[in-house]
């Protein structure tokens, strides 16, 4: 399905930099991160800019082969 989905249709992926924890509703953080890697994905340029200039992590540009 990511195959599909994100490489297929999005035009930049963005990987976050270290894994993000988890909190209660109390606010205490969990011992534990998520456990994997996680990306945010965008689609349509406006999108890309906006992850370009997060600063989260390393932004890739999904480029797309036409047919010759």
């Amino acid at each position: 399905m990511f195959y599909e989905s994100v490489w297929g249709a999005a035009d930049a992926v963005l990987f976050l930099q270290g894994r993000p924890h988890f909190h209660s509703p109390s606010g205490a953080r969990a011992p534990f991160n998520s456990g994997a890697p996680i990306c945010l994905v965008a689609y349509g340029l406006a999108n890309v800019a906006a992850l370009e200039r997060s600063g989260l992590g390393v932004v890739l540009p999904i480029l797309r082969r036409t047919a010759a």
